[in-house]
């Protein structure tokens, strides 16, 4: 809803995909790239697996992704997110990088990191994610903040 309600959210959006696959004993090989901008933020995610298809819990993924905006704002409302306070999303300067990385079994768990970063602000959390069902999940994650303006 967020994307279609604010079209400067998607203004001059550009990507590529590339899906390569080949099959194994184990099921399907493959990675799944996607590059480009959508609404001025640049996306650069690669998506590796391996597994049964049929049966994507099964299957063994490791992803890195890099969204980067100049931005914090917009990047925030690209997700749905605009309950960002005011003083904050105004003193966020850009450019802001979201990157995330993970890797492992869907059904059993995935190790990785997320990070924000923008010229005046690093928070990243290392843990791990792991599915309860199809609608919820469960995530551990040690998380750092580090800021040059930020007060309470």
């Amino acid at each position: 809803d967020a994307l279609r309600s604010a079209p400067v959210l998607t203004k001059d959006s550009r990507l590529n995909l590339e899906l390569d696959t080949r099959s194994t004993d184990s099921g399907t090989k493959g990675q799944l790239l996607i590059n480009g901008k959508v609404g001025g933020t640049s996306i650069n995610t690669r998506l590796a697996f391996e597994g049964d298809l049929t049966e994507f819990e099964k299957t063994r993924i490791d992803l890195n992704s890099t969204l980067s905006n100049a931005s914090a704002s917009l990047l925030a409302r690209q997700f749905a997110i605009d309950t960002v306070p005011e003083e904050l999303s105004g003193n966020v300067p850009g450019p802001v990088k979201l990157t995330t990385a993970f890797k492992g079994l869907i059904a059993d768990e995935l190790a990785g990191t997320v990070a924000f970063s923008s010229p005046s602000t690093n928070l990243s959390g290392k843990g791990i994610i792991r599915a309860i069902d199809s609608q919820q999940l469960d995530y551990k994650l040690h998380v750092t903040l580090g800021s040059e303006n930020f007060a309470l």
